[in-house]
């Protein structure tokens, strides 16, 4: 066979298989998180919150009940996969999930101890990480010695060696020797919020090049309602509007912080209940309250700053 047409079915068929496999990949610490009501924060601190659905083109959520969005009755909302930059993070609240929800949530979440075929294809995606530039390197010199004299792939290294990357980002998941080691042990993160870092212990529960995964951690969390009819109820709060007036009870059995635009914030305690009045047509309320969560950050808005087991020792 001619070597320019063996070099470009070479090259056609690595392109097809990677795409394909790319375009059906979904990222491994979403996944923990799926079917599980999920608060999504993104950095312009808009929220929304719903039963989450991964798919590799993004996620969905889905609300738990139907919101009338004025001209429109909207039943959930999605989030493509190359919004995911917009994100701050993504956060399961523990005292909101059911029983069968946190039995679930212990089988695939809080077990770190992996079985030996996970450990083999664990070792096998970090081994392909690890070097991949090397075997990137490796499939351009193949295609080069398959097709030397070639001028359309002389012409077009920087592609053909992006094919062969595209495979190793595929199999492989930036692989990290320190977050490794880390994973299943307790940690201090670092957050960033409005400029500011802020620290928080949890336990490392994965990574991929995207996001890092953290859970059992105790931090604050804040979320947006709007209030325009009926009852509205969030995660332990009640919301009730009434013409110009909007009637708040607090179910959770902490504290929240209470505001809403133009006025001080205030507090609410276990049971309390407090009345809000004159109120435009859509008044919308900020809450905020420090709980236990598992929580999703991209990784450029947390760092895993300090081990808090001795490192030497965590292999």
């Amino acid at each position: 066979m001619d070597t320019l047409a063996l070099t470009i079915i070479v090259i056609f068929s690595a392109t097809l298989i990677v795409s394909y496999f790319k375009s059906t990949a979904k990222d491994r610490c979403l996944k923990d998180f799926q079917s599980f009501s999920t608060l999504v924060i993104l950095k312009n601190k808009e929220t929304f919150w719903g039963y989450m659905y991964l798919e590799s083109s993004g996620i969905v959520l889905e609300y738990p009940e139907p919101y009338d969005n004025i001209t429109h009755s909207e039943k959930g909302y999605i989030l493509y996969r190359a919004e995911f930059s917009a994100l701050h993070g993504l956060f399961r609240i523990i005292d909101q999930l059911s029983p069968d929800e946190l039995r679930q949530r212990e089988r695939t979440s809080l077990v770190f101890k992996r079985s030996w075929i996970v450990s083999v294809r664990r070792i096998f995606r970090n081994f392909f990480a690890a070097v991949r530039d090397a075997i990137a390197d490796t499939f351009s010199l193949f295609i080069g010695r398959i097709a030397p004299k070639s001028a359309v792939v002389a012409g077009n290294q920087k592609y053909v060696k992006s094919v062969g990357e595209s495979f190793i980002d595929y199999v492989g998941n930036s692989y990290d020797s320190i977050l490794e080691r880390l994973t299943g042990k307790k940690v201090i993160i670092e957050v960033s919020r409005d400029g500011r870092w802020t620290e928080y212990e949890g336990t490392m529960r994965n990574y991929t090049k995207d996001f890092i995964e953290i859970v059992s951690v105790h931090m604050p969390v804040s979320y947006s309602v709007k209030c325009r009819k009926g009852i509205t109820e969030a995660f332990g709060i009640t919301f009730e509007r009434e013409e110009g007036s909007v009637t708040i009870t607090n179910h959770r059995t902490a504290p929240i912080s209470l505001s809403v635009a133009g006025r001080e914030p205030v507090r609410l305690n276990e049971g309390d209940i407090k009345q809000v009045s004159e109120l435009e047509e859509e008044a919308v309320f900020s809450v905020t309250f420090a709980t236990e969560v598992d929580a999703i950050f991209p990784r450029s808005e947390a760092i895993v700053r300090h081990p808090t087991v001795e490192f030497r020792r965590s292999r």
